[in-house]
């Protein structure tokens, strides 16, 4: 598939915010046990439970998280099918996919003529 690799800054792009969601929920989470223990006035190591709040936090989101993940790599391997198998014009797929994709080409295009 010579059109894959088009598609490789979205597959970074969602790849960073899946890690960025799951660092965000790990943190929230934590900082959330921290607020309910002070709450209780529990004394002694709190390390503990953090160690197992960040474990199954980080696991749970990572399966959760992979569903998107997924999900975003299989519609950019069926677009560049399409567009492989229809010489670079994707006919398949809703309007406003293609009509953002001919909007960031005629950008390329154009800042690829202003550096000539």
């Amino acid at each position: 598939m010579k059109h894959a690799a088009a598609f490789g800054s979205a597959k970074y792009f969602a790849e960073t915010l899946i890690f960025l969601g799951k660092f965000g929920v790990t943190t929230l989470n934590c900082f959330t046990l921290v607020g309910i223990l002070k709450g209780m006035e529990i004394e002694g190591n709190t390390t503990g439970p953090i160690v197992l709040t960040v474990f199954f936090t980080w696991m749970s989101c990572e399966i959760w998280l992979s569903i998107f993940d997924k999900a975003i790599l299989g519609i950019m391997t069926a677009y560049a099918v399409d567009f492989d198998v229809n010489n670079g014009e994707p006919s398949r797929g809703p309007e406003t996919f293609n009509n953002k994709r001919q909007s960031f080409q005629a950008k390329e295009k154009l800042a690829e003529e202003e550096k000539a």
